[in-house]
Protein backbone atom coordinates (compact mmCIF):
# COMPACT_ATOMS: atom_id res chain seq x y z
CA UNK A 1 0.00 0.00 0.00
CA UNK A 2 1.35 3.59 -1.06
CA UNK A 3 1.34 6.23 1.93
CA UNK A 4 2.11 9.71 1.01
CA UNK A 5 5.51 11.49 1.76
CA UNK A 6 7.52 14.66 2.01
CA UNK A 7 10.65 13.28 2.48
CA UNK A 8 11.76 9.48 1.73
CA UNK A 9 12.84 9.55 5.73
CA UNK A 10 9.37 8.67 5.76
CA UNK A 11 9.41 5.72 3.79
CA UNK A 12 10.29 2.24 5.10
CA UNK A 13 14.14 0.93 4.75
CA UNK A 14 13.53 -0.36 1.27
CA UNK A 15 11.12 2.28 0.00
CA UNK A 16 11.97 5.86 -1.62
CA UNK A 17 9.40 9.24 -1.36
CA UNK A 18 8.57 9.20 -5.57
CA UNK A 19 6.41 12.00 -7.22
CA UNK A 20 5.00 10.76 -10.23
CA UNK A 21 5.26 13.85 -13.38
CA UNK A 22 1.64 13.54 -13.61
CA UNK A 23 0.03 16.83 -12.92
CA UNK A 24 -1.05 17.70 -9.33
CA UNK A 25 0.08 13.81 -8.12
CA UNK A 26 0.75 13.43 -4.23
CA UNK A 27 4.68 11.63 -3.50
CA UNK A 28 4.51 8.00 -2.13
CA UNK A 29 6.53 5.89 -0.79
CA UNK A 30 7.29 3.05 -3.18
CA UNK A 31 9.61 0.54 -3.06
CA UNK A 32 12.68 0.41 -4.12
CA UNK A 33 14.03 -1.39 -7.68
CA UNK A 34 14.64 -5.12 -7.82
CA UNK A 35 17.13 -7.12 -9.73
CA UNK A 36 15.40 -6.99 -13.53
CA UNK A 37 13.34 -3.91 -13.03
CA UNK A 38 13.34 -0.47 -15.29
CA UNK A 39 16.07 2.07 -13.54
CA UNK A 40 17.25 5.29 -14.22
CA UNK A 41 20.65 5.70 -14.34
CA UNK A 42 22.27 8.63 -12.53
CA UNK A 43 18.91 9.18 -11.28
CA UNK A 44 19.25 11.24 -7.98
CA UNK A 45 17.03 12.71 -5.45
CA UNK A 46 15.55 16.46 -5.45
CA UNK A 47 17.54 18.20 -2.39
CA UNK A 48 14.39 21.18 -2.20
CA UNK A 49 11.48 21.16 -4.18
CA UNK A 50 8.02 23.39 -3.86
CA UNK A 51 5.11 22.03 -5.27
CA UNK A 52 1.84 23.59 -5.72
CA UNK A 53 -1.66 22.40 -5.80
CA UNK A 54 -5.30 24.05 -7.41
CA UNK A 55 -5.97 24.01 -3.53
CA UNK A 56 -3.34 26.82 -3.32
CA UNK A 57 -1.66 24.65 -0.79
CA UNK A 58 2.11 24.45 -1.17
CA UNK A 59 4.04 21.75 -0.36
CA UNK A 60 7.91 21.29 0.59
CA UNK A 61 9.33 18.27 -0.65
CA UNK A 62 12.70 17.54 0.63
CA UNK A 63 14.98 13.88 -1.05
CA UNK A 64 12.16 12.86 -3.50
CA UNK A 65 12.58 10.83 -6.69
CA UNK A 66 10.84 11.81 -9.61
CA UNK A 67 8.93 8.52 -11.37
CA UNK A 68 10.71 5.72 -9.97
CA UNK A 69 13.23 4.97 -7.10
CA UNK A 70 16.64 3.89 -7.29
CA UNK A 71 17.84 0.37 -7.28
CA UNK A 72 18.19 -1.21 -4.03
CA UNK A 73 21.62 -0.89 -2.42
CA UNK A 74 23.29 -3.87 -3.14
CA UNK A 75 22.10 -3.24 -6.85
CA UNK A 76 23.32 -1.32 -10.13
CA UNK A 77 21.06 0.99 -12.26
CA UNK A 78 23.20 -0.85 -15.69
CA UNK A 79 21.67 0.99 -19.36
CA UNK A 80 18.66 1.10 -17.99
CA UNK A 81 18.04 -2.38 -15.55
CA UNK A 82 18.95 -2.74 -12.19
CA UNK A 83 21.89 -5.26 -12.30
CA UNK A 84 23.98 -7.21 -9.45
CA UNK A 85 27.03 -5.30 -8.23
CA UNK A 86 30.15 -6.76 -10.14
Amino acid sequence: MESACLSSSECAKDECCVLSMQRYSIPSCLKLRALGESCRPGNEPTSSLTVSYPSNDTVELKDVYMNLCDCSPELTCNHGTCESRP
